[in-house]
């Protein structure tokens, strides 16, 4: 390792796994991680394409003062970034990194085939609607205003069904007050929302909420699905990038409104959808 390196502060359960491939695309073979997280969070790291070197902090349990002196004697002699602001309050002085500065690099694009295919795989049929609730962290989200509004789209006849991560806070919660309604197919469940570089293709729609990763939440998750041309609902109190603005469609807790929004954002998608197809046959004749 060069005298002049650049060590990146990560602290896993804060950013997530959206955060974690930003982590992979930045820092380089001459650099080093030190990773506030599990293994599984070192592993993923690699499986990105990581190539600086790896030093994992087992943080669980540990009392802050001795995590911060355990980050903190890892960090002398380089150039520090901070990857988020509980990575801040490791490494007091080090450069803030604004991951949202930094545009979506990459895509797993699936053919029309693969899409129903792998839509297939997770329950939902050819003429149901897929919504997608973003997410950094599954375990500090709450499903169930997102649940309640795309509830508020089936009562109007519209065949649309949340994809959710497993992890999510009260997620049984939200299942089985909707079974009570007579509703207990609003939910998908899979680990791939928390990808959504790799989802975006199954995707009619997305939404982000409040995530509790900071006050304001985090957009990076709907920067990827807007990128894919996704139509994509960001709660209102997450801070978007100017450049992004025109693209994201902003909702809050008037849950009525908020499946307006996402109506109009199903209505909208349809028609760009038989835009496309139009065009597809104009071709063949």
């Amino acid at each position: 390792m060069s005298a002049h390196f650049t060590t990146h502060v990560v602290v896993a359960a804060s950013i997530g796994r959206v955060g974690l491939e930003r982590v992979a695309r930045v820092a380089v073979a001459d650099d080093q991680c030190i990773l506030v997280g599990l293994e599984r969070d070192a592993e993923y790291l690699r499986a990105q394409g990581c190539e600086a070197t790896i030093d994992r902090v087992a943080g669980v349990r540990m009392p802050r003062v001795y995590l911060r002196y355990s980050v903190g004697r890892r960090i002398r002699g380089s150039q520090v970034l901070a990857w988020d602001r509980s990575a801040l309050a490791l490494a007091p002085g080090a450069a803030l990194v604004d991951i949202l500065d930094v545009a979506p690099m990459h895509a797993t694009l699936a053919s029309a085939a693969e899409r129903e295919q792998f839509r297939r795989e997770i329950g939902v049929r050819a003429h149901e609607l897929l919504i997608g609730l973003l997410c950094t962290t599954p375990s500090r989200m709450d499903a169930f205003h997102a649940v309640s509004i795309v509830h508020f789209v089936r009562t109007l006849g519209i065949p649309a069904r949340l994809l959710v991560h497993p992890d999510t806070d009260r997620l049984a919660h939200a299942r089985e007050f909707f079974e009570r309604l007579d509703d207990g197919a609003v939910l998908v469940e899979s680990s791939i929302i928390e990808e959504p570089w790799r989802c975006s293709a199954i995707l009619d729609a997305a939404m982000l909420d409040e995530d509790g990763t900071s006050a304001a939440g985090n957009a990076l998750p709907a920067l990827w699905t807007m990128a894919q041309g996704v139509q994509t609902l960001v709660h209102e109190s997450i801070a978007v990038p100017e450049c992004w603005r025109a693209c994201a469609m902003r909702f809050g807790n008037d849950r009525p409104h908020a499946a307006r929004v996402l109506r109009r954002a199903i209505e909208e998608r349809d028609c760009r959808v038989a835009i496309e197809r139009s065009k597809e046959c104009s071709g063949k004749i």
